[in-house]
């Protein structure tokens, strides 16, 4: 398929064309690529498609989406340790898990849960609660232009009023798709409790917080699809 699109210089989806239909067309082949069924994972069932994401795109993830910034050096000498992903340090030749890792009690084949337990699962969230909660890292004086590592909720603000839109936005943004109708109904439940009753100052500060954590530690943003 992305061999006729880059040959025909075009490619349908979701009526859209891309290309201009001459050989070699990048913007056709590159859009191929990307949507194609199995790049989107249409293809794949609910209980055994994707695959977990693996520590380092769980963090810079976190942290491009919720507009932050950050050095490295909190997520290099901390996080990258706890969570047993140090980028530029890999155990071994062959990285930091094996390619046909089996994942327990299943016939699956799930690499990155080479490096995944019950310690690591909890620390993922620990770290989406130092980004939300604990402000992050201050500038390391000892990093030359350190700029520590923090997040900005400011741009999330306005929808808090709408737990749904909020909730829906940061859906979109970080799944590609909407929570399943289960999940939702969840988040958007503890979402709400935060309120001008419950929190008159900082309620609506608080409700982006609650989302955030909530969508970003779902097993629907850890198994990406």
């Amino acid at each position: 398929r992305v061999a006729s699109a880059f040959k025909t210089g075009t490619f349908q989806a979701g009526g859209r064309t891309f290309g201009e239909g001459k050989i070699g067309d990048m913007a056709a082949t590159v859009a191929a690529i990307l949507l194609d069924s199995e790049a989107r994972g249409d293809h794949w069932d609910t209980e055994n498609g994707g695959h977990l994401r693996e520590p380092i795109l769980h963090i810079t993830g976190a942290v491009r989406a919720l507009n932050g910034h950050t050095d490295g050096a909190a997520l290099y000498y901390w996080w990258a340790e706890l969570l047993r992903q140090p980028v530029f340090r890999p155990p071994s030749v062959f990285n930091f898990y094996p390619s046909d890792y089996p994942v327990a009690g299943t016939s699956l084949v799930g690499p990155e849960f080479g490096i995944h337990n019950s310690n690591t699962a909890l620390e993922r969230l620990n770290f989406l609660t130092y980004l939300l909660d604990w402000n992050g890292s201050a500038p390391d004086p000892n990093v030359p232009g350190g700029i520590g590592t923090r997040v900005d909720l400011t741009a999330f603000l306005p929808d808090a009023k709408n737990a749904e839109r909020l909730v829906d936005g940061l859906s979109m943004m970080t799944l590609g798709r909407l929570l399943p109708e289960t999940p939702r109904a969840k988040v958007l439940k503890a979402v709400k409790w935060w309120s001008p009753t419950t929190d008159p100052n900082n309620w609506q500060a608080q409700r982006v917080k609650a989302a955030a954590y909530l969508v970003l530690g779902s097993p629907d943003y850890q198994v990406q699809r």
